[in-house]
């Protein structure tokens, strides 16, 4: 969190040691938060479009690898970098892939996306209330 620049290298210079998904789930996570950290969002956005969250879970159930890390950590990590670029709810874009899809993966009740401030503060709310703080 503090030196996501050499985060991004070392976890980037990581994937010359994998040889499956199933060995690189911790490497492109880390990446995923490193990106988001750095304010790099597009190449956050690239990351998953390559390595889905449910290619992920396949690989390596990510309930059973790490008890600190989730499917929910990583649809937050989307919603935030989506957000980020702009890309808030498909009224805003034809593109499927947004902030309200990916914050709406994690909530019970389905968020209505209305405008950025109130969709901001439904990933607020949700990042404290679940102690994710460490993504803003």
């Amino acid at each position: 969190r503090q030196h996501p620049d050499s985060a991004i290298v070392v976890f980037r210079t990581g994937f010359d040691f994998v040889t499956s998904l199933r060995d690189s789930v911790d490497i492109i996570c880390g990446l995923a938060g490193s990106y988001l950290a750095y304010g790099d969002n597009s190449k956050a956005v690239d990351l998953f479009s390559k390595y889905t969250v449910s290619s992920f879970e396949d690989a390596f159930p990510l309930k059973k690898h790490d008890v600190f890390l989730g499917t929910d950590d990583l649809e937050l990590v989307q919603a935030m970098a989506f957000y980020r670029l702009g890309l808030y709810s498909s009224a805003e874009s034809e593109d499927p892939d947004n902030a309200v899809y990916h914050v709406n993966q994690v909530l019970t009740t389905p968020v209505i996306y209305t405008d950025p401030q109130s969709l901001i503060q439904v990933i607020t709310d949700y990042l404290k209330q679940t102690k994710g703080e460490y993504y803003l």
